[in-house]
C-alpha cells in the first residue's frame, strides 16, 4: 500500500461511495457495514482490494472501479507511466520533418526526436498539458476523436506506424510490435479517463460516470476482450427470458397426461378409461421474424442483437432471420449466424453499402410476407437513415396489417430519430413500439418488454 492510499479518511471514503453510486454501482448498507468491520478488525488488508471485494459485485465493474479509484484517491491523472515490465525501446527513427505516417488526428508530431518524446511522455501532468493545448475544433468532437488527437501529438501514432513498417520488413519481431500496441492501448485508456475527469470537474456532474458503466456504454465502444464478457451477460439474459412462462398446452401423441381429458373419459366410460390423452407445451408466440441492418453504422448493434436472439429461440416455434442494407439476405439456416463473420463480405458483394429501407420493405412484403404467420412478431433493427431514398411507407403499412406486432429497435439517441435523412418518423404510426437499443441496459429492458 503506497503513502497516498494510507491517507484515506472518512471524507475520501464518502466521495468514493458517492461516485460509485452515481456510476450505478449497487452499494447497500450491508456493504458499508462490511467495510467498517474490515477497517476496524483487519487494518493490514490492502485497502483497494478490500473495498473492491465489498463494492464490486460483477467482474464487468472492475475497470470502472479502477478508474474512479484513480480519480479520487491516487491522483495519478496527468502522470502516465510506460509499462516498465514491457521494457519498450522508444528510440526509433523519426520521419523527416517530424511527419507522422497517418493514423487519424496528429499526423505531425510536436516532438523533434524520440528522446524528447520519451521525456515528455513520462513528465508530470503531461496528459493535462496536451488537453489544454487542444484546438477548439477538436474539443467539440467526440471523445474518441480527442483521444486520437492527443495520441498523435504524443507521437504514438508515428512510433507505432514506424514499428509496423519495420515489422513488415522483417527488422523487428512480432513481440516488439505487440509491446508498442499494448503501450498505445494503455495510453488510450488513460487519456479517456483524464477527459472524463476534466468533464466531471468542469460541469460538477458525477452522473457522467454512469455513461462509463458497462451497462450504459454504447455497444460499438467495446473492445474485443470486453465483447466476450458482454456476450456472456447476453447469453445469461437470453436463457432467463427463454425460461419465462410463455407456453400453451397442445394435444400430442407424447408428453404429459391430460388430466382434463382423463376426467372426460371417466365420465363418458362410467368410471373406466379406455384411452389416455397426452399434451405437450409449445411456445405461445408462434413466429419471430428479425430484420437487421448491417450497414457500417449499425453492424455492431446487429451482432449483439442476433447473439441475444440465438439464445431466445426456444420462446418461439419458428424464427426467421434476415440481414439487409439495400436488399435482403435470409440467414435463418446459416450456421453460426450470430457471429456475422461473413456479413460484411456479403454486403460488399450484394449491396451498394447504403441503406435503403423502402426497397428492403418492398422486397420483404412481396417475397416473404405471404409465407409468414399472421400471429408473427416482426423485429426491425436499424437507425432509419435512408440516404434520402424513398421511404415507401405503404409496404410497412401492409406488413403491419398482416402480422400481430411490429417492433423497431434504433441504436441512435431519440433526438437523432428526427434528422432530415431519417425516415423513422414516417414509419412510427405502423409500429407497435419503437425503442432505443444503444446499450446493454437498453437491450435488457427491450427484451423483457418484447419477449
Amino acid at each position: 500500500m503506497n503513502s497516498k492510499e494510507k491517507q484515506l479518511n472518512g471524507w475520501s471514503l464518502l466521495q468514493l461511495i458517492y461516485a460509485l453510486r452515481q456510476a450505478e454501482f449497487s452499494i447497500s448498507l450491508a456493504d458499508l457495514e462490511n467495510v467498517s468491520f474490515c477497517l476496524t478488525q483487519f487494518p493490514e488488508l490492502d485497502l483497494k482490494t478490500m473495498l473492491k471485494a465489498n463494492f464490486v459485485h460483477s467482474s464487468h465493474e472492475n475497470p470502472l472501479f479502477d478508474t474512479i479509484w484513480s480519480m479520487l484517491l491516487l491522483d495519478s491523472y496527468g502522470n502516465p507511466e510506460p509499462n516498465e515490465e514491457a521494457n519498450i525501446p522508444l528510440e526509433v527513427p523519426i520521419a523527416p520533418g517530424g511527419q507522422g505516417l497517418g493514423r487519424g488526428f496528429g499526423g505531425v508530431s510536436v516532438f523533434p526526436n524520440p528522446s524528447s518524446f520519451k521525456s515528455e511522455l513520462t513528465s508530470p501532468q503531461s496528459l493535462q498539458t496536451y488537453l489544454q493545448l487542444m484546438p477548439q475544433e477538436i474539443e467539440v468532437l467526440g471523445t474518441e476523436d480527442q483521444i486520437q488527437w492527443v495520441l498523435g501529438q504524443m507521437g504514438l501514432h508515428q512510433v507505432l506506424n514506424l514499428k509496423e513498417l519495420s515489422y513488415q520488413k522483417g527488422e523487428i519481431a512480432e513481440d516488439e510490435l505487440q509491446q508498442f500496441i499494448t503501450l498505445k492501448s494503455e495510453f488510450h485508456k488513460k487519456i479517456r479517463q483524464q477527459i472524463l475527469w476534466n468533464r466531471i470537474k468542469k460541469e460538477n456532474q458525477w452522473e457522467l460516470l454512469k455513461a462509463e458503466h458497462w451497462l450504459y456504454r454504447p455497444l460499438e465502444s467495446f473492445n474485443q476482450e470486453e465483447k466476450s464478457t458482454v456476450q456472456q451477460a447476453l447469453k445469461i439474459l437470453g436463457k432467463r427470458l427463454a425460461q419465462r412462462p410463455g407456453f400453451r398446452k397442445k394435444s400430442s401423441r407424447h408428453g404429459e397426461i391430460s388430466i382434463h381429458r382423463a376426467i372426460q373419459e371417466l365420465v363418458q366410460g362410467n368410471g373406466t378409461i379406455f384411452r389416455l390423452s397426452y399434451q405437450a407445451r409449445v411456445p405461445q408466440r408462434p413466429e419471430l421474424v428479425v430484420l437487421c441492418d448491417i450497414s457500417n453504422s449499425v453492424l455492431p448493434y446487429s451482432k449483439f442483437l442476433l447473439f441475444l436472439i440465438s439464445h431466445l429461440k426456444l420462446r418461439f416455434r419458428k424464427t426467421r432471420l434476415f440481414l439487409f442494407i439495400d436488399s435482403l439476405w435470409d440467414i435463418t439456416h446459416e450456421e453460426g449466424f450470430n457471429t456475422l463473420d461473413s456479413a460484411q463480405a456479403w454486403s460488399h458483394r450484394n449491396s451498394s453499402g447504403y441503406s435503403d429501407y423502402g426497397k428492403v420493405l418492398s422486397e420483404f412484403q412481396n417475397d416473404w410476407l405471404p409465407l409468414i404467420s399472421s400471429q408473427a412478431t416482426v423485429l426491425i433493427l436499424g437507425d432509419g437513415r435512408n440516404n434520402y431514398c424513398p421511404s415507401q411507407v405503404e409496404y410497412l403499412q401492409e406488413i403491419n396489417k398482416k402480422v400481430k406486432r411490429v417492433y423497431w429497435l434504433n441504436p441512435l439517441d431519440k433526438k437523432d430519430w428526427y434528422s432530415s435523412d431519417n425516415i423513422l418518423k414516417e414509419y412510427l404510426p405502423y409500429c407497435t413500439g419503437v425503442f432505443r437499443c444503444r446499450t446493454i441496459k437498453d437491450l435488457q429492458l427491450v427484451s423483457r418488454r418484447i419477449f
